[in-house]
């Protein structure tokens, strides 16, 4: 009697391991399979280095109730979550940022999965994230800055973009480089420049997505629009030195026409 008692404990106890062995793998299949359908940031740079972001996500079919993505900034962010359309239904989320291994991700929980049609949007504001002093380039008024997205999760990203915004008075130069890079083979440009609301804009566009471990990156070069009183004063110069020229010049025409007149 006993030795069947012991018999059935080891059973149950086997059944209750494979349960949780099975629940585990289960649910390491279904973020196996989880594709993102989009990851959409903006981050808005201020003229004391601070940002302000917000980051779009729509999970679509099979998104789970806890979520966590690649966050490409600082671990000091403190975010909020909803997820709605901002103008409609609106439900709070859980939202902190993680240290996985060295690599920081945003974790998301308390995702309602009936409504996985509605985006879900990220904000935080990062203090002092951009130096000015070490992002400008020696000899030049030119500024350096770059953003990294590495897909470090468990989910492919069907569509990523990124929108730059600089402070008022500045504006962009140059693409240093990109990825995905412009070629030869596509003409179109991963990224495109524009104005909004009187600030300069650079959004990087991966079409075709990221798959985990891709990459998506951004180097731009930009400076002041402001031209300083020494760029001023050479102007001036060189122009009023080009008047008094062009009245000299004028003055000895009308001397060679005054002489040939007389002769």
């Amino acid at each position: 009697m006993a030795s069947s008692r012991t018999f059935m404990g080891k059973i149950i106890i086997f059944l209750f391991m494979a349960s949780i062995i099975s629940t585990a793998f289960c649910a390491e299949v279904r973020a196996a399979k989880l594709t993102l359908k989009e990851y959409s940031e903006t981050f808005v740079l201020d003229l004391e280095g601070n940002g302000a972001a917000r980051i779009k996500l729509l999970c679509g079919d099979g998104c789970p109730d806890t979520l966590r993505v690649p966050f490409p900034y600082d671990k000091s962010a403190v975010v909020t979550a909803v997820q709605g359309d901002q103008a409609g239904e609106n439900i709070k989320l859980s939202g902190r940022i993680v240290d996985e291994n060295g690599t920081l991700l945003l974790q998301i929980t308390n995702i309602k999965r009936d409504r996985a049609d509605l985006p879900i949007i990220v904000s935080f504001a990062i203090p002092k994230y951009f130096d000015w002093k070490k992002a400008k380039k020696k000899g030049s008024g030119l500024y350096t800055w770059k953003h990294e997205f590495l897909n470090m999760t468990s989910a492919n990203i069907e569509k990523y973009d990124v929108d730059l915004v600089l402070p008022g008075g500045y504006t962009f130069q140059t693409v240093e480089r990109s990825r995905p890079a412009l070629t030869s083979k596509d003409p179109k440009a991963p990224y495109s420049f524009f104005i909004a609301d009187q600030k300069h804009h650079v959004a990087l566009n991966a079409e075709k997505g990221l798959k985990v471990g891709k990459e998506a990156s951004i180097e731009v070069t930009f400076q002041s629009d402001k031209k300083s009183p020494f760029f001023l004063i050479v102007f001036g110069l060189l122009a009023l030195g080009y008047l008094i020229f062009y009245r000299d010049l004028l003055a000895r025409a009308k001397e060679l026409k005054a002489a040939e007149r007389k002769a």
